[in-house]
């Protein structure tokens, strides 16, 4: 059974770093915060083990290493898991207060709208920085 979304009801969310999205609503203006801390631990070092081959592969005159490779196919699941628990965070919060509009703060080349999309069969259109979610997918 699909939720009954309602296009007045509006989610803005905010993208940052250490908050990696802060939301609030217009129904009762009830806000959240998701930490992004954990997001820049993982990938911290990995930068930095990543800066350290690529030196060494600059002077080697080399592109890319198999051990830079391995690293990053370990980092990746990680943070894909992050992005997935993220997405699926607000999902919920907006299904909970009926929201069918969500207005994310400027994104360009963002990817919540495929995650939203592919991953939880919801149909979204993008018009000028606001995201409009349809519950009845076709």
């Amino acid at each position: 059974m699909q939720p009954k979304l309602l296009p007045d009801q509006v989610l803005a969310i905010d993208l940052g770093l250490d908050n990696l999205a802060t939301c609030v609503n217009n129904i009762d203006g009830s806000s959240f915060i998701l930490d992004g801390k954990h997001l820049k631990s993982l990938n911290h070092p990995y930068n930095m083990c990543m800066a350290q081959l690529q030196s060494l592969l600059d002077q080697q005159q080399l592109p890319r290493s198999e051990r830079m490779a391995r690293i990053t196919i370990n980092r990746n699941p990680c943070v894909h898991d992050a992005r997935m628990k993220t997405a699926r965070y607000i999902v919920n919060d907006g299904i909970a207060h009926a929201v069918g509009t969500l207005i994310v703060g400027c994104h360009p080349g963002g990817t919540l709208t495929g995650i939203l999309g592919e991953r939880y069969g919801l149909r979204v259109r993008r018009t000028r920085g606001i995201i409009h979610i349809d519950s009845q997918c076709a």
